[in-house]
Protein backbone atom coordinates (compact mmCIF):
# COMPACT_ATOMS: atom_id res chain seq x y z
CA UNK A 1 0.00 0.00 0.00
CA UNK A 2 2.88 2.35 0.73
CA UNK A 3 4.97 3.57 -2.17
CA UNK A 4 8.49 4.89 -2.08
CA UNK A 5 8.28 8.57 -1.11
CA UNK A 6 11.26 9.35 -3.37
CA UNK A 7 9.47 8.18 -6.50
CA UNK A 8 7.57 11.39 -7.06
CA UNK A 9 10.66 13.54 -6.45
CA UNK A 10 12.71 11.50 -8.90
CA UNK A 11 10.04 11.87 -11.57
CA UNK A 12 9.91 15.61 -11.02
CA UNK A 13 13.70 15.93 -11.36
CA UNK A 14 13.69 13.90 -14.54
CA UNK A 15 10.84 16.02 -15.91
CA UNK A 16 12.75 19.23 -15.21
CA UNK A 17 15.87 17.93 -16.92
CA UNK A 18 13.91 16.78 -19.95
CA UNK A 19 12.27 20.18 -20.21
CA UNK A 20 15.63 21.93 -20.08
CA UNK A 21 16.93 19.48 -22.70
CA UNK A 22 14.37 20.69 -25.19
CA UNK A 23 11.69 18.01 -25.18
CA UNK A 24 8.57 18.94 -27.06
CA UNK A 25 5.76 20.51 -25.05
CA UNK A 26 3.59 17.46 -25.60
CA UNK A 27 6.22 15.13 -24.11
CA UNK A 28 6.60 17.37 -21.04
CA UNK A 29 2.85 17.47 -20.52
CA UNK A 30 2.63 13.71 -20.82
CA UNK A 31 5.37 13.23 -18.23
CA UNK A 32 3.67 15.72 -15.88
CA UNK A 33 0.45 13.74 -16.16
CA UNK A 34 2.35 10.55 -15.36
CA UNK A 35 3.81 12.14 -12.24
CA UNK A 36 0.37 13.34 -11.12
CA UNK A 37 -1.01 9.85 -11.66
CA UNK A 38 1.32 8.38 -9.01
CA UNK A 39 -0.99 7.49 -6.12
CA UNK A 40 -0.05 8.65 -2.65
CA UNK A 41 -0.13 5.97 0.06
CA UNK A 42 -3.44 5.54 1.92
CA UNK A 43 -4.60 3.64 4.97
CA UNK A 44 -7.42 1.84 3.12
CA UNK A 45 -8.51 3.87 0.09
CA UNK A 46 -8.64 7.55 -0.80
CA UNK A 47 -12.43 7.74 -0.50
CA UNK A 48 -12.74 5.63 2.66
CA UNK A 49 -9.93 7.48 4.41
CA UNK A 50 -11.49 10.84 3.63
CA UNK A 51 -15.01 9.87 4.70
CA UNK A 52 -14.07 8.06 7.91
CA UNK A 53 -11.29 10.36 9.10
CA UNK A 54 -13.42 13.49 9.00
CA UNK A 55 -14.73 14.25 5.54
CA UNK A 56 -17.94 12.36 6.17
CA UNK A 57 -18.75 14.49 9.21
CA UNK A 58 -17.84 17.67 7.32
CA UNK A 59 -20.60 16.70 4.89
CA UNK A 60 -23.14 15.06 7.20
CA UNK A 61 -23.24 17.28 10.28
CA UNK A 62 -24.16 20.56 8.54
CA UNK A 63 -26.94 18.75 6.66
CA UNK A 64 -28.22 17.02 9.80
CA UNK A 65 -28.03 20.29 11.70
CA UNK A 66 -30.46 21.82 9.22
CA UNK A 67 -32.76 18.79 9.05
CA UNK A 68 -33.06 17.75 12.71
CA UNK A 69 -35.09 20.06 14.99
CA UNK A 70 -33.96 20.78 18.53
CA UNK A 71 -37.00 18.93 19.83
CA UNK A 72 -35.70 15.67 18.32
CA UNK A 73 -32.57 15.55 20.49
CA UNK A 74 -33.89 12.64 22.57
CA UNK A 75 -34.75 10.57 19.47
CA UNK A 76 -31.31 11.23 18.01
CA UNK A 77 -29.75 10.27 21.32
CA UNK A 78 -31.57 6.93 21.30
CA UNK A 79 -30.45 6.17 17.75
CA UNK A 80 -26.86 7.00 18.65
CA UNK A 81 -27.00 4.74 21.71
CA UNK A 82 -27.83 1.87 19.38
CA UNK A 83 -25.09 2.93 16.97
CA UNK A 84 -22.63 3.15 19.85
CA UNK A 85 -22.66 -0.62 20.23
CA UNK A 86 -21.01 -0.90 16.82
CA UNK A 87 -18.84 2.25 16.86
CA UNK A 88 -18.33 3.97 20.22
CA UNK A 89 -17.92 0.93 22.44
CA UNK A 90 -15.37 -0.89 20.23
CA UNK A 91 -13.42 2.35 19.90
CA UNK A 92 -12.82 2.42 23.65
CA UNK A 93 -12.35 -1.33 23.97
CA UNK A 94 -9.77 -1.48 21.18
CA UNK A 95 -7.59 1.01 23.02
CA UNK A 96 -7.57 -1.35 26.01
CA UNK A 97 -6.89 -4.37 23.82
CA UNK A 98 -3.89 -2.73 22.16
CA UNK A 99 -2.53 -1.03 25.28
CA UNK A 100 -2.67 -4.00 27.64
CA UNK A 101 -1.86 -6.42 24.83
CA UNK A 102 1.58 -4.81 24.60
CA UNK A 103 1.89 -3.69 28.23
CA UNK A 104 4.28 -6.42 29.37
CA UNK A 105 6.51 -6.10 26.31
CA UNK A 106 6.73 -2.33 26.74
CA UNK A 107 7.34 -2.28 30.48
CA UNK A 108 9.74 -5.25 30.65
CA UNK A 109 11.80 -4.80 27.50
CA UNK A 110 15.26 -3.32 28.01
CA UNK A 111 15.00 -1.71 24.57
CA UNK A 112 11.96 0.39 25.53
CA UNK A 113 12.43 4.13 25.79
CA UNK A 114 12.40 4.95 29.54
CA UNK A 115 9.89 7.77 29.09
CA UNK A 116 7.53 5.46 27.18
CA UNK A 117 7.85 2.85 29.93
CA UNK A 118 6.98 5.40 32.60
CA UNK A 119 3.95 6.53 30.60
CA UNK A 120 2.75 2.93 30.38
CA UNK A 121 3.19 2.27 34.09
CA UNK A 122 1.39 5.50 35.02
CA UNK A 123 -1.48 5.03 32.59
CA UNK A 124 -1.81 1.27 32.87
CA UNK A 125 -1.26 0.70 36.58
CA UNK A 126 -1.14 3.79 38.79
CA UNK A 127 -3.97 5.82 37.26
CA UNK A 128 -6.65 3.09 37.24
CA UNK A 129 -5.90 2.30 40.89
CA UNK A 130 -6.30 5.98 41.76
CA UNK A 131 -9.55 6.24 39.81
CA UNK A 132 -11.05 3.14 41.42
CA UNK A 133 -10.05 4.47 44.84
CA UNK A 134 -11.62 7.85 44.05
CA UNK A 135 -14.97 6.36 43.03
CA UNK A 136 -14.98 3.92 45.96
CA UNK A 137 -14.46 6.89 48.26
CA UNK A 138 -17.31 8.79 46.57
CA UNK A 139 -19.75 5.93 47.17
CA UNK A 140 -18.40 4.85 50.55
CA UNK A 141 -18.43 8.37 51.99
CA UNK A 142 -21.79 9.24 50.42
CA UNK A 143 -20.18 12.12 48.47
CA UNK A 144 -22.05 12.72 45.18
CA UNK A 145 -20.09 15.97 44.75
CA UNK A 146 -17.07 13.82 43.91
CA UNK A 147 -18.97 12.24 41.02
CA UNK A 148 -20.09 15.65 39.78
CA UNK A 149 -16.52 16.89 39.82
CA UNK A 150 -15.36 13.80 37.89
CA UNK A 151 -17.98 14.47 35.20
CA UNK A 152 -16.67 18.04 34.90
CA UNK A 153 -13.13 16.77 34.42
CA UNK A 154 -14.33 14.32 31.76
CA UNK A 155 -16.21 17.01 29.84
CA UNK A 156 -13.15 19.29 30.09
CA UNK A 157 -10.81 16.66 28.66
CA UNK A 158 -13.19 15.40 25.95
CA UNK A 159 -12.60 18.31 23.58
CA UNK A 160 -8.88 18.23 24.35
CA UNK A 161 -8.84 14.56 23.36
CA UNK A 162 -10.77 15.26 20.14
CA UNK A 163 -8.35 17.92 18.89
CA UNK A 164 -5.30 15.87 19.85
CA UNK A 165 -6.67 12.94 17.86
CA UNK A 166 -7.40 15.15 14.85
CA UNK A 167 -3.89 16.61 15.00
CA UNK A 168 -2.35 13.16 15.46
CA UNK A 169 -4.14 11.73 12.44
CA UNK A 170 -2.98 14.67 10.33
CA UNK A 171 0.61 13.93 11.36
CA UNK A 172 0.14 10.20 10.70
CA UNK A 173 -1.32 10.82 7.23
CA UNK A 174 1.54 13.18 6.41
CA UNK A 175 4.07 10.58 7.60
CA UNK A 176 2.32 7.92 5.55
CA UNK A 177 2.67 10.10 2.45
CA UNK A 178 6.24 11.09 3.35
CA UNK A 179 5.61 14.85 3.35
CA UNK A 180 6.31 15.93 6.90
CA UNK A 181 5.40 19.29 8.37
CA UNK A 182 8.17 21.47 9.76
CA UNK A 183 8.56 21.86 13.51
CA UNK A 184 7.27 25.43 13.30
CA UNK A 185 4.20 24.30 11.36
CA UNK A 186 3.52 21.49 13.82
CA UNK A 187 3.71 23.87 16.76
CA UNK A 188 1.30 26.32 15.12
CA UNK A 189 -1.14 23.53 14.25
CA UNK A 190 -1.12 22.30 17.84
CA UNK A 191 -1.53 25.82 19.26
CA UNK A 192 -4.50 26.35 16.97
CA UNK A 193 -6.00 23.03 18.04
CA UNK A 194 -5.83 23.98 21.71
CA UNK A 195 -7.10 27.49 20.98
CA UNK A 196 -10.18 26.16 19.18
CA UNK A 197 -10.78 23.63 21.94
CA UNK A 198 -10.58 26.36 24.59
CA UNK A 199 -12.97 28.61 22.67
CA UNK A 200 -15.45 25.79 22.17
CA UNK A 201 -15.33 24.84 25.87
CA UNK A 202 -15.93 28.44 26.91
CA UNK A 203 -18.83 28.86 24.48
CA UNK A 204 -20.53 25.64 25.55
CA UNK A 205 -20.25 26.62 29.21
CA UNK A 206 -21.74 30.01 28.44
CA UNK A 207 -24.80 28.76 26.52
CA UNK A 208 -25.66 25.30 27.88
CA UNK A 209 -27.58 25.74 31.11
CA UNK A 210 -28.73 22.15 31.73
CA UNK A 211 -25.88 20.21 33.36
CA UNK A 212 -27.01 16.62 33.42
CA UNK A 213 -25.09 13.45 32.69
CA UNK A 214 -27.11 10.23 32.81
CA UNK A 215 -29.37 11.70 35.48
CA UNK A 216 -26.55 13.20 37.56
CA UNK A 217 -26.51 16.98 37.73
CA UNK A 218 -23.02 18.48 37.69
CA UNK A 219 -21.41 21.85 38.13
CA UNK A 220 -21.70 24.80 35.75
CA UNK A 221 -18.63 26.93 35.07
CA UNK A 222 -19.03 30.70 34.98
CA UNK A 223 -17.54 32.20 31.80
CA UNK A 224 -16.86 35.91 31.27
CA UNK A 225 -17.36 37.76 28.00
CA UNK A 226 -13.75 38.95 28.09
CA UNK A 227 -12.47 35.36 28.23
CA UNK A 228 -14.55 34.46 25.19
CA UNK A 229 -13.34 37.57 23.34
CA UNK A 230 -9.67 36.69 23.97
CA UNK A 231 -10.26 33.08 22.94
CA UNK A 232 -11.94 34.28 19.73
CA UNK A 233 -8.94 36.43 18.81
CA UNK A 234 -6.39 33.69 19.52
CA UNK A 235 -8.39 31.04 17.66
CA UNK A 236 -9.01 33.37 14.72
CA UNK A 237 -5.38 34.41 14.28
CA UNK A 238 -4.03 30.88 14.69
CA UNK A 239 -6.63 29.56 12.23
CA UNK A 240 -5.47 32.03 9.57
CA UNK A 241 -1.85 31.02 10.15
CA UNK A 242 -2.80 27.35 9.79
CA UNK A 243 -4.63 28.11 6.55
CA UNK A 244 -1.40 29.61 5.21
CA UNK A 245 0.47 26.48 6.31
CA UNK A 246 -1.94 24.21 4.45
CA UNK A 247 -1.79 26.31 1.27
CA UNK A 248 2.02 26.28 1.32
CA UNK A 249 2.12 22.55 2.05
CA UNK A 250 -0.30 21.79 -0.78
CA UNK A 251 1.77 23.80 -3.27
CA UNK A 252 4.91 22.00 -2.20
CA UNK A 253 3.64 18.43 -2.17
CA UNK A 254 0.86 18.45 -4.77
CA UNK A 255 -0.85 15.04 -5.15
CA UNK A 256 0.80 13.76 -1.95
CA UNK A 257 -0.90 16.45 0.17
CA UNK A 258 -2.56 14.67 3.16
CA UNK A 259 -6.15 15.57 2.30
CA UNK A 260 -7.70 12.99 4.64
CA UNK A 261 -5.47 14.09 7.51
CA UNK A 262 -6.43 17.72 6.96
CA UNK A 263 -10.10 16.68 6.95
CA UNK A 264 -9.53 14.93 10.31
CA UNK A 265 -7.91 18.06 11.71
CA UNK A 266 -10.61 20.43 10.44
CA UNK A 267 -13.46 18.20 11.55
CA UNK A 268 -12.18 17.79 15.10
CA UNK A 269 -11.56 21.53 15.54
CA UNK A 270 -14.25 23.35 13.61
CA UNK A 271 -17.13 20.90 13.22
CA UNK A 272 -17.18 18.55 16.20
CA UNK A 273 -16.22 21.10 18.83
CA UNK A 274 -18.56 23.86 17.77
CA UNK A 275 -21.40 21.48 16.93
CA UNK A 276 -21.31 20.56 20.60
CA UNK A 277 -23.44 23.60 21.38
CA UNK A 278 -26.30 22.24 19.22
CA UNK A 279 -28.49 19.87 21.29
CA UNK A 280 -29.55 17.80 18.30
CA UNK A 281 -25.94 17.18 17.24
CA UNK A 282 -24.18 16.57 20.56
CA UNK A 283 -24.93 12.85 20.56
CA UNK A 284 -23.57 12.44 17.03
CA UNK A 285 -20.10 13.87 17.69
CA UNK A 286 -18.67 10.86 19.62
CA UNK A 287 -19.78 8.53 16.83
CA UNK A 288 -17.73 10.42 14.24
CA UNK A 289 -14.80 10.64 16.64
CA UNK A 290 -14.98 6.87 17.21
CA UNK A 291 -15.26 6.13 13.49
CA UNK A 292 -12.09 8.15 12.92
CA UNK A 293 -10.32 6.14 15.60
CA UNK A 294 -11.56 2.78 14.31
CA UNK A 295 -10.10 3.30 10.84
CA UNK A 296 -6.64 3.96 12.31
CA UNK A 297 -6.84 1.13 14.85
CA UNK A 298 -8.09 -1.39 12.32
CA UNK A 299 -5.34 -0.48 9.86
CA UNK A 300 -2.76 -0.82 12.62
CA UNK A 301 -4.14 -4.16 13.77
CA UNK A 302 -4.37 -5.57 10.26
CA UNK A 303 -0.71 -4.66 9.69
CA UNK A 304 0.28 -6.36 12.94
CA UNK A 305 -1.59 -9.55 12.08
CA UNK A 306 -0.31 -9.61 8.50
CA UNK A 307 3.25 -9.31 9.77
CA UNK A 308 3.09 -12.48 11.86
CA UNK A 309 4.60 -15.74 10.67
CA UNK A 310 1.20 -17.39 10.16
CA UNK A 311 -0.17 -14.56 8.00
CA UNK A 312 -2.78 -16.86 6.45
CA UNK A 313 -4.82 -16.63 9.65
CA UNK A 314 -4.57 -12.82 9.80
CA UNK A 315 -8.18 -12.22 8.74
CA UNK A 316 -9.52 -14.60 11.39
CA UNK A 317 -7.45 -12.99 14.14
CA UNK A 318 -8.52 -9.53 13.08
CA UNK A 319 -12.18 -10.61 13.10
CA UNK A 320 -11.78 -11.97 16.63
CA UNK A 321 -10.13 -8.68 17.67
CA UNK A 322 -13.14 -6.69 16.41
CA UNK A 323 -15.66 -9.09 17.97
CA UNK A 324 -13.85 -8.97 21.31
CA UNK A 325 -13.96 -5.16 21.17
CA UNK A 326 -17.73 -5.20 20.74
CA UNK A 327 -18.22 -7.61 23.66
CA UNK A 328 -15.81 -5.77 25.96
CA UNK A 329 -17.31 -2.40 25.08
CA UNK A 330 -20.87 -3.50 25.77
CA UNK A 331 -19.83 -5.17 29.03
CA UNK A 332 -17.93 -2.11 30.27
CA UNK A 333 -20.52 0.49 29.31
CA UNK A 334 -23.77 -1.35 30.10
CA UNK A 335 -23.72 -4.94 31.31
CA UNK A 336 -21.42 -4.73 34.35
CA UNK A 337 -22.43 -1.25 35.63
CA UNK A 338 -26.14 -2.04 35.17
CA UNK A 339 -25.74 -5.17 37.29
CA UNK A 340 -23.95 -3.16 39.98
CA UNK A 341 -26.63 -0.46 39.92
CA UNK A 342 -29.18 -3.17 40.67
CA UNK A 343 -27.14 -4.71 43.47
CA UNK A 344 -25.97 -1.64 45.40
CA UNK A 345 -28.04 0.64 47.62
CA UNK A 346 -27.75 4.40 47.03
CA UNK A 347 -29.83 7.57 47.18
CA UNK A 348 -31.17 8.37 43.68
CA UNK A 349 -31.85 11.96 44.72
CA UNK A 350 -28.14 12.44 45.37
CA UNK A 351 -26.40 10.06 42.96
CA UNK A 352 -28.91 9.95 40.11
CA UNK A 353 -30.58 6.84 38.73
CA UNK A 354 -27.44 5.11 37.41
CA UNK A 355 -24.38 5.99 39.51
CA UNK A 356 -22.35 2.96 38.46
CA UNK A 357 -23.00 3.62 34.79
CA UNK A 358 -21.82 7.19 35.42
CA UNK A 359 -18.68 5.97 37.19
CA UNK A 360 -17.86 3.37 34.55
CA UNK A 361 -18.37 5.84 31.70
CA UNK A 362 -16.27 8.52 33.38
CA UNK A 363 -13.57 6.00 34.29
CA UNK A 364 -13.35 4.64 30.74
CA UNK A 365 -13.32 8.10 29.16
CA UNK A 366 -10.63 9.45 31.48
CA UNK A 367 -8.51 6.30 31.29
CA UNK A 368 -8.85 6.20 27.50
CA UNK A 369 -7.48 9.74 27.29
CA UNK A 370 -4.34 8.78 29.19
CA UNK A 371 -3.65 5.39 27.62
CA UNK A 372 -4.02 6.90 24.15
CA UNK A 373 -1.56 9.61 25.16
CA UNK A 374 0.87 6.89 26.23
CA UNK A 375 0.65 4.42 23.36
CA UNK A 376 0.21 6.46 20.15
CA UNK A 377 3.80 7.63 19.92
CA UNK A 378 6.34 7.30 17.14
CA UNK A 379 8.77 5.37 19.36
CA UNK A 380 6.16 2.68 20.09
CA UNK A 381 6.68 -0.30 17.71
CA UNK A 382 3.26 -1.72 18.58
CA UNK A 383 1.27 1.30 17.40
CA UNK A 384 2.70 4.07 15.21
CA UNK A 385 5.42 1.94 13.64
CA UNK A 386 2.91 -0.79 12.96
CA UNK A 387 0.42 1.71 11.54
CA UNK A 388 2.96 2.99 9.01
CA UNK A 389 4.31 -0.46 8.14
CA UNK A 390 2.10 -0.94 5.08
CA UNK A 391 3.65 -1.86 1.75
Amino acid sequence: MFSDGSLESADRVQLARSHRGGLRRGDAMARTAAVSAVEAPVFFSTALDFLCLGGGSLIALPILGLMIPDSAASEVGMAVLILSFFVNHPHFAHSYQIFYGSYRRITRSTDTDPILRRRYVWSGLVLPVLLVGYFALAIGCDAPAMLRFAVNVMSFLAGWHYVKQGYGILMADAALKRNFFSERARNLLMINAYACWALSWLLINSVVADRNFLGLGYYAVAVSDSAIAVANVVAGISSLLCLAIFVSHARKHGPAFPVSGVAAYLASLYVWLFAGSQPELIALIPAFHSLQYLLIVWRCRMNVEAGKSDANAATLRFGLFVAAGMVLGFSGFYLVPTLLDGMMAYDPAQFGLHPFIVMFWVFINLHHFFIDNAMWRKENPHTMRALLACS
